[in-house]
């Protein structure tokens, strides 16, 4: 499974972020601030661009070279009818969508979140099985913080996990 196709557009496009969303905030709708319900894991030290940039030639790049940085993680769904949010999900935690493939019964995501304060990327690969309910995450990063994004994806889909 590759990484998604490189296109034309070259590089990192970076732009000035329109609005910094403190990743806290992702009750329904909410803006920045807005509390998560409940759970221990507290991730106030991150706060991810509401508008991040990423080509995807820069995504296959970085997703490629990134070898020092990464983890792997397994969790279920709770039923096969809730991995249409999966994506939805992820969006509004800031994990944008760079590719997305369905065949049947395995999905297959690629997402990126950037870094507010420095503009650093984070990637995530998603597969999930509708069969066995099993989905297998792949989370590379520039930064130390991966292992705390990697967390913070999972907690954003804390509805959906069994």
């Amino acid at each position: 499974a590759a990484a998604p196709d490189e296109d034309a557009n070259g590089g990192i496009g970076m732009q000035p972020p329109q609005q910094e969303v403190d990743i806290l905030g992702i009750g329904g709708g909410g803006g920045a601030g807005a509390a998560a319900g409940g759970g221990d894991v507290e991730f106030s030290h991150i706060v991810l661009n509401a508008n991040p940039q990423c080509t995807r030639q820069a995504f296959q790049k970085l997703w490629k070279g990134t070898k020092d940085r990464v983890e792997q993680t397994q969790k279920m769904l709770r039923a096969d009818n809730v991995a249409q949010s999966l994506e939805e999900l992820a969006n509004t935690a800031n994990f944008k969508t760079m590719a997305s493939n369905k065949k049947g019964r395995k999905w297959k995501f690629y997402f990126y979140a950037q870094e507010q304060d420095n503009d650093s990327l984070h990637f995530i690969e998603c597969n999930v099985n509708l069969d066995s309910l099993h989905v297998a995450l792949t989370i590379k990063g520039q930064t130390d913080l991966y292992q705390d994004i990697a967390q913070y994806f999972l907690h954003s889909l804390n509805s959906i996990l069994g």
